[in-house]
């Protein structure tokens, strides 16, 4: 577990050193065009609906009921669902700081929206569902290996999808934030188990 924390965070770190102040790779550009072709108003409406659930102050709560639920479950691994949410807050944004890289055209005058690198929704959704779903893992082993996909990986694809599709980050952002929310994530787990 050390080893893929080092590792994710060593990769998300690597990923903003070397896209410090750049606007999109040609792969991020290709995938954007692709993504605004094939983005009609349906697609939107359903990337819209995902984001709210990746704002902190929704994933935040979410975080410490999901520990909760696990916690009365008798899992003590719960607990470290919402330390990846600290985790994941502070550190998507040292990397935003850090890289201070430019959003997608569409975004760029947006005062809201000045750094993109990482996506702070992909991270952050990443970082929770993984570890709620790490810590079903542990301790209920009856969980489905399908729920346990469905909560770790494709809640993360389909928040980093959205990202994409509203023209709110480039394909690498997305990467660097799951990137993100793994090391918060796997830390956190590490957290949960040797310190507390």
């Amino acid at each position: 577990m050390a080893y893929v924390t080092i590792g994710a965070a060593g990769l998300a770190v690597a990923m903003a050193a070397l896209l410090r102040r750049k606007t999109g790779t040609p792969v991020d550009r290709r995938v954007r065009e692709f993504a605004v072709r094939r983005s009609g108003p349906r697609v939107r409406t359903v990337a819209r609906v995902l984001t709210p659930p990746a704002f902190p102050l929704v994933y935040m709560p979410a975080s410490v009921l999901a520990a909760r639920a696990l916690l009365r479950r008798g899992n003590p691994a719960g607990r470290s669902v919402p330390i990846a949410a600290a985790i994941v807050f502070v550190s998507y944004h040292v990397l935003k700081r850090a890289s201070k890289r430019r959003r997608p055209p569409t975004k760029v005058r947006n005062s809201n929206y000045r750094e993109a690198f990482p996506s702070g929704h992909t991270a952050s959704a990443t970082a929770v569902a993984l570890a709620s779903a790490m810590a079903m893992h542990r301790n209920q082993p009856r969980a489905s290996l399908a729920t346990l996909v469905l909560i770790g990986a494709g809640v993360p694809i389909a928040i980093g999808a959205s990202r994409i599709a509203l023209d709110e980050h480039w394909l690498t952002d997305v990467l660097g934030g799951m990137a993100a929310g793994t090391a918060a994530a796997t830390g956190a787990s590490l957290v949960a188990d040797y310190v507390l």
